[in-house]
């Protein structure tokens, strides 16, 4: 701008000393006149390639000083109009120029920027400039730190970036990785205080509060909480592991029975043959068809009879004698076919005293939580009023087309093994 305004002024000054030595040459000689004016056109061509310089125009080639020369008097007005069009067109680019710097410097929110006169001037233009662009470096400090910053936070969290992610087009995608991550865990940790408040509730603790100013002691009375519950479910599985040893101490004499009628099987095995012969000596028809049981059908069932053999109110369980080895018996003449009657957890039994006297009387029902071998451990369901369960009494499936809870099953007992 500074060599632009130069340049006018002393197109401006010759243009003055052109027409004075043009005056003094009309009453000189016109010798000097010509000089003259060869200098003039040798200056405006000299102005006009200096503003071609780098500009991208080519009015210094159209004005030389030829072309300018006084022989050329008749089309002088078509061919200095292109240098004033020149010189309008390079004023008006500084002005956009100006314009677009001290915008740039409001877009980075530079405060107490120059008037946009200070940009044009020759004087203040170059300190004008220098506040921008020391502006425009400050911003991009700024901004590069940011960049740096976001991606350390980013690895924290699992992220990996580089700050050359954030360049160009590939920003927007860096900036929603970084995004989703963060959605992610946001939804994780809804999910984290979801559950630790579930946790508190089962355990017993109060309602945790998990802002930061309370997240950590919140914590602390769940995992109290947690840990007065696992002593508490320690002492229960200790006293369960008691009566575990109790009923394997059962075990071993069942076993031992087990074993004796592994032998009587042996030995009932190898008489298959003389049962076909029995059945007419039994009076069995032998055109009507026999029908077992099968394992845990309903037949099956009826014939089940147990004992309670444990009450433990303080933990709220029962233990009956009846488990996955229990078999009754199907009577068939004077012979007798084991059948597993194939007892299982969440199964419902009846609790009744008495059964064998014509008073029979309703204790309860109960519902089976652990089934082993030859025992079981079942939690009331339901209790007759002022009943309680005892050691002693008589437990047995209900039979499901019966609606009387009282009642004991219609068929007798077969004897249970």
């Amino acid at each position: 701008m500074k060599v632009l305004n130069v340049i006018l002024s002393i197109l401006i000054l010759l243009l003055a000393a052109v027409s004075a030595v043009s005056s003094y040459m009309l009453f000189v000689k016109r010798g000097q006149m010509v000089k003259g004016w060869e200098k003039m056109a040798t200056a405006i061509n000299q102005a006009a390639t200096e503003m071609d310089r780098g500009s991208g125009t080519k009015v210094g080639a159209e004005l030389t000083a030829a072309s300018l020369g006084h022989k050329e008097y008749e089309s002088l007005d078509g061919r200095l109009a292109k240098l004033k069009q020149q010189a309008t067109q390079l004023v008006a680019e500084r002005d956009a120029l100006a314009a677009a710097v001290r915008r740039a410097g409001e877009i980075i929110g530079m405060g107490n920027l120059p008037a946009e006169a200070s940009f044009r001037e020759m004087v203040s233009y170059n300190t004008s400039k220098d506040e921008v662009l020391n502006g425009l470096v400050d911003f991009k400090n700024r901004r590069d730190r940011m960049i740096r910053d976001l991606c350390a936070s980013a690895a924290k969290i699992g992220v990996q970036l580089k700050p050359e992610d954030f360049q160009g087009a590939d920003a927007e995608a860096a900036l929603r990785k970084f995004d989703a991550k963060v959605d992610a865990i946001r939804v994780q940790f809804s999910a984290y205080q979801s559950n630790v408040k579930a946790i508190a509730s089962i355990a017993g603790a109060p309602v945790p509060n998990l802002d930061e100013s309370a997240y950590a002691a919140s914590l602390n009375n769940v995992a109290a909480a947690v840990r007065d519950l696992k002593t508490k479910l320690d002492n229960a599985l200790a006293l369960v592991e008691q009566v575990k040893s109790q009923l394997n101490n059962s075990q071993n004499v069942v076993k031992q029975r087990d074993s004796q009628i592994g032998t009587l099987k042996t030995t009932i095995d190898g008489k298959d043959g003389e049962i076909a012969q029995l059945r007419k000596a039994l009076g069995l028809d032998p055109a009507v068809e026999f029908k077992p049981w099968q394992p845990g059908s309903m037949e099956c069932r009826r014939a089940v009879r147990g004992k309670v053999i444990e009450v433990n109110e303080k933990f709220g369980f029962i233990a009956i004698d009846l488990g996955k080895n229990t078999v009754v018996q199907q009577t068939v003449g004077n012979k007798k076919l084991d059948v597993n009657p194939e007892i299982t957890t969440g199964m419902e039994m009846v609790v009744a005293r008495n059964m064998d006297t014509k008073e029979v009387e309703f204790i309860g029902k109960i519902k089976l939580t652990t089934v082993d071998g030859d025992c079981s451990i079942g939690e009331t369901i339901e209790q007759a009023p002022d009943c309680k369960v005892q050691v002693g009494d008589q437990v047995y499936f209900q039979d499901p087309t019966s609606e009387k809870k009282e009642a004991a099953p219609a068929e007798p007992a077969a004897e249970k093994k």
